[in-house]
This record gives structure tokens, sequence and C-alpha cells, in this order.
């Protein structure tokens, strides 16, 4: 959290009525939260590319995130979040 801002990730948004929204987490449990305001963001995710190299081998997985997005100038080896850096 910060400046107040609560971040809710990797869950649905099944509902939502004056000043409560229902959801399901990816452990498929029900829960509810109470806003004053909310603002819903749907995730990023890439086109769906596929790439191979000249010999016509996959490289999809090297080329781009999981979610699909392209691979830029970045550190993308595995680290906890307090190590991340911009």
């Amino acid at each position: 959290m910060e400046n107040n801002i609560h971040w809710m990730k990797r869950a649905e948004v099944k509902k939502v009525e004056p000043g409560i929204i229902f959801y399901e987490t990816l452990d498929g449990e029900s829960k509810t939260i109470e806003f004053d305001f909310s603002m819903l963001i749907p995730s990023f995710a890439g086109a769906g590319l596929k790439a191979f190299d000249i010999k016509g081998n996959d490289i999809t997985s090297t080329l781009f995130a999981p979610n699909g997005l392209m691979k830029v100038d970045a550190d993308y080896t595995a680290k906890p979040f307090e190590e991340w850096s911009v």
C-alpha cells in the first residue's frame, strides 16, 4: 500500500455494487472489499505472437514475457521484489 492506495492483483471481479466489490481469488475464495473510490484496470497482455530463429527453433519464451509482452532493454533475471530496480 502506498498513499493509502490498495492494489489487488490476480483476482476476478464478479460484481460491483455501490461501495462494495465482490471478487474471487486464484484459490477460488469469494471475498468482498468496501471502497469509496475504485479503479478497475485489466491486466496487460501481448498479442500472442510466436518467434522463431533462422533455423526454425521456437524462441518465443526468449523474446516474450509470460504475459506475451516483448522483453526490451531490462534485467529479467528472477529475484525477490525488494531487489527490483527501474
